[in-house]
């Protein structure tokens, strides 16, 4: 197996701060407890004489701290040296040493916190030695002091010291800021004694305890004043009398009438400043002292008023009227009377008062709108709208609509009483999407109904759930040929005058939702083809009509999908057309009763639809419905999802008892849609039975799915017979993939820069940030932006600072490194550019472990570099899975039941790649972290190599005598990887 990897000579720079810690042993003791040995090289074995001592340590008080001592090495016959330290704890000070006991000791410095202890021993010849030290250190207590600032910008008080003892003194400082004067200071906790309190610069004693002082300062604030010129040009005004040095106040000009306002005109300035002196109303920035401005101002000429009469387009509809006056002066317009127009808008100039520039006054007109019955409409060609603004309607052929057969849209602003004759009302209207409002007709008084929405085929919804119908006698094709209705509430109408209902519902081909099941069909002598060609209808609820002794012949022709039939007593159904059931795999061909109406527990049964036709006689009502050949096999499936998905979508089956999502969104609600959920938003049908369809649920504006949480679907239809409920769960997966690379930058293009935005524009760009939408694979890389970085556009040192990224919300944060250095043209390494490493089949067995050449990266710098693996990058895999760091080559092994796995079981070629140098060894895999490789010393080169081991079927050797070779490979893999290093000078 022979392999590739290209390394681009990428130099990347980075520098790197190496602490050497040196861990030097030492003993100590402290407290009255704890002894210790002179250390044992001090002993003198050739000279016969021991010597040692032990030291004891006292503290006072006992929790100041903890005194420890440091043996050395002395000359043989030479005093016993060491090094004592006081460590006092957290809230105290050491004070001084006290020698207890020991007349041969001697402490280098008593006030000293770290000092020498000298014994001494009398010389190398005589008697063993052996002294006993005592050594007390003091301490005392220590508390902290700090500082407040009312208000925070006031000043940044401080003392000389900030930890004291009780009753020690110390100097405060207010440090008052520009613009702030100090008033006093305040004692805000603790016990410290304040000399001065109103003094800017005063000392303090400090008590017992931690203390925090604040200091009191206001702002120092200058008087204003405007006047204006001439003295009667207007009445200026200021928001303010006094303000801060900083503070920003309005000025108004408000010039008199007959004046006009110039310009803004400093008396006394002192360093403010006027945003735009120009403007009637600006504002001004204080100084460092009283402020005085004058506002100068012109006397207006004559000006004109130009009246003008248009419609709503702005057409001149009459001849424009022209007004003059003095600036300053009153004027007053008022409306024409213009034959067929009726004023729209009246104006907000009507009235007001010359300039010295021409002003436009303009009343805006409409045609008298024109009258169906009592109702005014207006027809707007534009959006193909009727607006109807209420009344009592007149004839239908005086509709609007019958003259504008092209509307779309009616909209019913106040109530309109329908008349008495409503047939045909709305019929031929065949662009009609919508009515608006159409609650807002009152049918009260309707008493015909015939063909009154019919062949409105473009009707889709329409609620007229509310109508009153009770006193209608004849609804023949009431809704004939709305083609595009798929659900009509009807079921509250009071129907209980009606006599006719002939193809009240015919060639409705997509309603698939109407209850009728509460009508009063008492007084209706015909229902011919009531439903006549509703392929979509597939259950009806009849079981509250009487149909005896009435004309039902093809009440249901056509209607092919109809399977399911609520059925009374009184409800025969001779001679209505029943579809002729064919019989399927799914559908025996009968009608069987699913569910009794009585207490009958008998098992009913029609051969086919002519059988359940003529031998209906109501003795047995319930529902009834086609047989089927075997038990119904619920469908639902998910399509996949992320934390990025607008909706919810899948497909499942249509007709259930029940059907729940369930899913978790981002703020932490579980969010359940039920089965009559108008979240369900219905599309194609995915089956020739048109029982499975596509289903999509739009998520609210802003909600989105969180990551990692299951969407639920379960649908159930207990009523039937079916294999089993069935729920899919769909895991919510991270929706954006994005990547970025650590990078280093030349300090000199930094230099260049002149905002913020250029930097992050220049970090994103270096880093080859990008990002994409996993499930759509949109390019969301654009939408990628740096929300922290320690990078300026200022000057920098050299050194390592950070940038982290987001693309759409926190969820996609990551965060890269990035090198700033001023040392890249020092920097000169060599690099291999190709790297190769073979494994060959060799007889029974296979070299599966395998190493390359040595390789080398050569410094010929005079600075040590460090170098990274920055990227690796399957470009050609060959049918090689490469193995992750850690990852078991035998998880991908087929399970065989009862047998442990083994490495003769892998069925795929699998890699294990690393890359090794003298100092680690990197795993190599698709898009792994970047990882340090080696360091090379100035003018020198540092080894490395690829070792690996292959797993799964081997590419064999085919021995062929005339093959100049000998033979040839029956197959090879050839991966082919590219690794980009970068280099950082230290």
């Amino acid at each position: 197996m022979k392999s590739k990897i290209n390394s681009k000579k990428i130099i990347i720079l980075m520098t790197v701060l190496v602490i050497l810690l040196t861990h030097l042993p030492f003993h100590f003791a402290y407290g009255s407890e704890t002894s210790e040995l002179a250390p044992e090289s001090q002993n003198d074995p050739s000279l016969g004489v021991e010597r040692n001592a032990t030291i004891t340590f006292e503290t006072s008080p006992s929790e100041g701290g903890r005194p420890s001592s440091i043996p050395h090495i002395t000359p043989p016959g030479g005093s016993l040296l060491y090094t004592i330290s006081a460590n006092p704890n957290q809230g105290f000070r050491f004070v001084r040493w006290e020698l207890i006991n020991g007349w041969n000791a001697s402490i280098g410095n008593l006030n000293a916190e770290t000092t020498s202890l000298t014994i001494s021993t009398g010389g190398p010849i005589g008697p063993p030695v052996h002294e006993t030290i005592t050594i007390r250190a003091i301490y005392e207590r220590v508390y902290n002091l700090t500082f407040q600032s009312s208000p925070n910008a006031g000043g940044n008080p401080r003392a000389d010291k900030a930890i004291l003892a009780q009753g020690e003194t110390t100097t405060i400082h207010a440090n008052v800021s520009n613009g702030y004067r100090f008033v006093q200071w305040e004692l805000v906790s603790g016990n410290t004694t304040i000399a001065n309190r109103t003094s800017q610069s005063t000392f303090i004693t400090m008590g017992a305890g931690d203390s925090s002082i604040r200091a009191v300062y206001e702002q120092i604030t200058h008087s204003v004043s405007v006047q204006a010129n001439p003295t009667i040009g207007g009445n200026p005004t200021v928001s303010a009398s006094s303000a801060a040095q900083g503070a920003t106040i309005n000025l108004n000009a408000n010039p008199a009438v007959g004046y006009r306002f110039d310009n803004w005109q400093f008396l006394t300035q002192n360093g403010a400043t006027i945003t735009n002196s120009n403007l009637a109303n600006t504002s001004l920035r204080m100084g460092t002292g009283p402020v005085s401005v004058q506002a100068n101002y012109e006397r207006l000429q004559q000006g004109s008023v130009v009246v003008r009469y248009v419609d709503e387009e702005g057409n001149e509809i009459a001849q424009s009227d022209i007004l003059t006056g003095f600036s300053g002066e009153a004027y007053r317009t008022e409306a024409k009377e213009i034959e067929g127009w009726e004023l729209l808008v009246a104006p907000e100039n009507a009235t007001g008062v010359f300039t010295n520039v021409e002003q436009i006054v303009t009343y805006t007109y409409r045609k008298n709108q024109q009258l169906w019955g009592t109702v005014p409409w207006e027809y707007d060609e534009a959006t193909k709208t009727i607006h109807l603004y209420g009344g009592i309607g007149g004839s239908v052929p005086e509709a609007p609509w019958k003259s504008h057969s092209e509307v779309e849209t009616i909209i019913v602003t106040n109530e309109v009483f329908l008349p008495e004759n409503s047939a045909s009302l709305f019929n031929g209207a065949r662009q009609l999407e919508s009515i608006e409002g159409v609650g807002n007709f009152n049918t009260s008084k309707v008493t015909n109904m015939d063909e009154m929405f019919a062949r409105t085929s473009a009707l889709k919804e329409l609620d007229i759930s509310q109508w009153d119908v009770s006193n209608v006698t004849s609804m023949s094709h009431t809704f004939a040929w709305m083609t595009n209705l798929r659900k009509l509430d009807v079921s509250q109408w009071d129907v209980s005058n009606v006599t006719t209902l002939t193809h009240a519902f015919a060639w409705t081909s997509n309603l698939v939702d109407i209850d009728v099941s509460q009508w009063n069909v008492g007084k209706v002598s015909s229902m011919s083809n009531l439903f006549m060609s509703s392929f979509s209808l597939t259950e009806l609820d009849l079981s509250n009509w009487d149909t005896r002794n009435k004309d039902i012949r093809g009440m249901f022709y056509l209607a092919s999908r109809l399977s399911s039939l609520k059925l009374g007593k009184e409800t025969v159904i001779g001679n209505t057309s029943l579809r002729t059931i064919v019989p399927t795999a799914e559908y025996t061909g009968r009608w069987v009763l699913e569910e009794s109406l009585d207490s009958s527990v008998r098992t009913i049964t029609f051969e086919n639809s002519n059988e359940f036709m003529a031998n209906y006689d109501g003795n047995h009502p319930g529902t009834y419905v086609w047989e089927r050949s075997r038990p119904e096999e619920l469908v639902a499936a998910l399509e996949p999802l992320s934390d990025q998905s607008t909706a919810i979508t899948g497909w499942m089956t249509e007709v259930t008892d029940s059907r729940t999502i369930t899913y978790q969104n981002t703020a932490g609600q579980t969010v359940s849609v039920t089965k009559e959920s108008p979240r369900i938003k219905w599309g194609d049908y995915q089956d020739a039975d048109q029982r499975i369809r596509q289903f999509e649920i739009p998520l609210a504006e802003n909600e989105r799915l969180a990551t990692d949480t299951e969407v639920t679907l379960t649908v159930a239809k207990p009523s039937v017979e079916t294999t089993g409920d069935l729920t899919i769960d769909e895991k919510v997966i991270k929706g954006i993939d994005y990547t970025a690379k650590h990078f280093t930058l030349e300090r000199k293009k930094l230099e260049g820069l002149t905002s913020e935005a250029e930097l992050h524009e220049l970090i994103l760009k270096e880093s080859q940030a990008t990002a994409h939408d996993v499930l759509t694979q949109d390019d969301r890389s654009q939408e990628i932006k740096i929300v922290a970085t320690d990078l300026t556009k200022d000057e920098v040192d050299d050194g390592t600072y950070f940038a982290t990224f987001q693309v759409g919300n926190k969820a996609y944060q990551f965060t890269i490194g990035i090198d700033v250095s001023s040392k890249i043209h020092h920097l000169k390494v060599s690099i291999p550019t190709k790297m190769v490493f073979e494994s060959l089949y060799q007889g029974e067995e296979t070299n599966r472990e395998f190493v390359s050449p040595d390789y080398e990266i050569r410094n010929h710098s005079d600075l040590s570099v460090d170098t990274y693996v920055n990227q690796f990058i399957v470009e050609d895999d060959a049918g090689v899975t490469l193995l992750r760091e850690d990852e078991n080559p035998l998880d991908h092994a087929p399970l065989q039941e009862g047998q442990p796995k083994k490495f003769s079981d892998i069925k795929q070629p699998l890699l294990e790649l690393q890359l090794m140098s003298n100092e680690t060894k990197i795993s190599l895999y698709g898009r792994r972290s970047e990882q340090r490789l080696a360091q090379v010393a100035p003018y020198s080169s540092v080894p490395f190599h690829l070792t690996g081991r292959f797993y799964g079927p081997y590419p064999k050797w085919i021995s062929e005598s005339d093959n100049e070779q000998g033979g040839y490979y029956q197959d090879s893999f050839v991966p082919t990887y590219r690794m980009i290093l970068r280099f950082v000078p230290r």
